[in-house]
């Protein structure tokens, strides 16, 4: 039996994908687009970082110290509840 909510007499519509806390979350408990989402701002980031870092002369160590705080912290926001399954 399907449930029908409503809010003064007219029925809600349903979503296939909700944004929660800046998480993306699926009706059918897909993780594969929140993956997507933080992997576009983990991109996002560097790419703004990587050009403050070349324009001041930062070396490869120091990148990749900035890269592992601030890049890594970004892209996997959330990854501790995702649920890999294989693309259909």
């Amino acid at each position: 039996m399907v449930q029908v909510i409503t809010i003064g007499g007219a029925p809600l519509g349903a979503v296939q994908i909700y944004q929660y806390l800046d998480r993306l979350l699926a009706c059918d408990d897909n993780d594969w687009p929140a993956i997507q989402t933080q992997l576009k701002k983990a991109r996002s980031r560097w790419g703004s970082l990587s050009r403050i870092l070349v324009r001041e002369g930062a070396t490869p160590r120091v990148s990749g110290m900035f890269y592992k705080a601030v890049v890594q912290a970004v892209l996997l926001y959330g990854c501790e509840s995702w649920v890999l399954t294989d693309k259909v």
